[in-house]
C-alpha cells in the first residue's frame, strides 16, 4: 500500500547526545488510515 510521511525528522538532530541516525516521522497516511507517533488512537 502506498503511504505518505509527514513531519519527518532524524534522530541525530533530535537526540544529539546519542549515537543514532534514523529517519523517522510523526505521522504516516496509508490509504484511509492515519498513524500518529505518541498519540492515543480513537475512531472518528
Amino acid at each position: 500500500m502506498a503511504h505518505q510521511r509527514f513531519r519527518k525528522f532524524n534522530t541525530k538532530d533530535m537526540y544529539p547526545e546519542q549515537n543514532l541516525d534514523n529517519d523517522l516521522c510523526m505521522v504516516v497516511r496509508a490509504g484511509n488510515h492515519i498513524f500518529m507517533r505518541g498519540q492515543t488512537g480513537f475512531t472518528l
